[in-house]
């Protein structure tokens, strides 16, 4: 989070810079007072996109930026049982008071049995793509997930941040986007 402050910061300096000179140009030559005004649009347009991008957690697979695993304030997979997928075939939300850490992340639990089992196979429970979404790592990027959108496929749990990207995800099922993402990933 820090390099994305840092981003924002450096893109703001340098769009004012830009907005003094055009300034500066614009008291000298009436011709052109649009300048600041297009330069103005620009900067909210990549506030906007920096902005989206860190709210979804989007960036390229390979640069590793959002880590191994998809958290929020430490807690992998928002706070969702991984073993809930497997075991009971729906999302469960875990409880703070079950929890183990794991990969430097808190995973929690609906039961001590679920604890249990993650802690003795976590490589068995834990979401593919360290739960980023599924369609989107086979694509080359991360995203953050909804949940509650999510997939058990060769025994593997894969979370998808939409109804749509699941459904594309399992059309390219018989196209290797298994393979594709597990390449993708290998490369952070």
């Amino acid at each position: 989070m820090v390099s994305v402050a840092i981003l924002l910061d450096d893109t703001v300096d340098i769009l004012d810079t830009h907005l003094r000179r055009a300034n500066e140009a614009n008291r000298h030559n009436k011709s052109r007072p649009k300048t600041s005004i297009v330069i103005g649009v620009v900067a909210l347009l990549v506030v906007a996109v920096v902005s989206f991008a860190v709210s979804n957690k989007i960036a390229p697979v390979s640069s590793g930026f959002w880590g191994p695993i998809n958290e929020s304030d430490g807690v992998a997979i928002k706070g969702y049982d991984p073993v809930g997928y497997h075991l009971a075939g729906k999302a469960l939300p875990g409880s703070e008071e079950i929890t183990t850490e794991w990969k430097g992340s808190v995973w929690r639990f609906v039961s001590e049995d679920n604890r249990s089992a993650f802690q003795s196979d976590p490589d068995r429970y834990s979401p593919a793509y360290g739960g980023f979404c599924g369609t989107a790592v086979s694509n080359g990027f991360t995203a953050d997930v909804n949940p509650q959108v999510w997939n058990v496929e060769e025994g593997r749990l894969f979370l998808f941040n939409g109804d749509d990207p699941k459904a594309d995800w399992v059309g390219g099922l018989g196209s290797g986007v298994i393979a594709t993402g597990d390449t993708n990933w290998a490369t952070r």
